[in-house]
């Protein structure tokens, strides 16, 4: 870099410093704060924009109508065309000065952030990444994680009684370890627990499942659990279809810290309500999913059994429907 370059980006940062960050950042710790200029100034050069002239399209409001990350839509619908070269640059940055003190924002925020006033960080930390026309949105560039408040060691322990009870045998883990796992998907395991629960009357196979479900702190009546059986056979998507719901419903009964969870893929963004009647449908109909790698990354239960985690599911979203 040449010394009057230099010199302009010098002076570049210390504008976005002195009059963008004041109005979206309430940090004033210096490394995020120094993070947060260089980030928005490089963009700016990238994109061959002028700070001027985009601080006042930014103090109007004529860049981006963040409205598409509360009710969904094709994200660069929502970016007027003169800025969208900008708005990309923004998107494919993170920045730990609209993180927390030491971790980069999610993939999104700095752009939403830098390119409409509406848009401004949560003030509670655990409260949504953004505020956006007094909405709480916890953004994602991809799929979510829905978690539970039953510790992996606890369920496990509850696991192991009910198996014992039962009289089936554990199915091997990683590292020679044992534990009862009839819900995972696995190959070796799915094949275990078939003939397991084949050796056993139906009724006793719908009351062993059901005590597993209920050993993650969700609610399941038998007549609820008979209905995951199918032809005899446990169908392990629509039994973890079911805690996904549960989970998110736990979740909302107490108290999810968000209005909306919204996701960004592939320039789509997907918004799920914090209403759990409304997510039941999104998985009924198969558009909130928790098997496969709809993103590249694989969903469904995350259960540390061995350590004192939440129980968790990764869910995504299928783009083709």
């Amino acid at each position: 870099m040449t010394a009057s370059a230099t010199t302009y980006f010098v002076e570049l940062k210390s504008k976005v410093r002195t009059k963008l960050l004041p109005l979206i950042l309430k940090k004033t710790a210096e490394k995020a704060l120094n993070d947060a200029a260089t980030n928005v100034a490089v963009s700016l050069l990238e994109a061959g924009a002028d700070f001027d002239e985009y601080f006042i399209a930014y103090q109007a409001d004529e860049i981006f109508n963040p409205q598409v990350l509360i009710n969904g839509g094709k994200l660069l619908d929502f970016v007027s065309a003169k800025w969208q070269n900008l708005f990309l640059k923004f998107y494919d940055k993170r920045s730990i000065g609209f993180g927390t003190p030491n971790a980069a924002s999610g993939e999104g925020e700095l752009a939403a952030l830098c390119s409409s006033p509406r848009v401004k960080v949560s003030k509670k930390s655990g409260r949504g990444d953004l505020l956006i026309d007094g909405v709480k949105v916890e953004l994602k560039g991809g799929g979510a994680r829905i978690a539970h408040s039953t510790q992996g060691t606890d369920f496990k322990t509850a696991c192991d009684k009910i198996g014992m009870a039962y009289g089936f045998a554990p199915n091997k883990v990683n590292g020679g370890r044992l534990a009862f796992e009839p819900l995972d998907i696995s190959k070796s395991k799915v094949k275990q627990w078939d003939e397991a629960l084949a050796s056993v009357s139906a009724a006793t196979a719908v009351s062993f499942i059901t005590e597993i479900m209920c050993a993650t702190g969700s609610n399941f009546t038998e007549a609820q659990v008979a209905r995951f059986f199918k032809n005899g056979k446990l169908n392990r998507t629509l039994a973890n279809k079911a805690l996904v719901k549960a989970f998110f419903r736990f979740g909302c009964e107490t108290g999810a810290s968000w209005d909306r969870l919204t996701c960004i893929i592939d320039g789509h963004v997907y918004v799920i309500a914090n209403n759990a009647d409304a997510f039941d449908k999104l998985v009924d109909d198969d558009i909130v999913v928790v098997h496969g790698k709809p993103q590249g990354k694989a969903l469904g239960q995350y259960f540390r059994l061995f350590q004192r985690f939440p129980l968790s599911f990764y869910y995504g979203f299928n783009t083709a429907s």
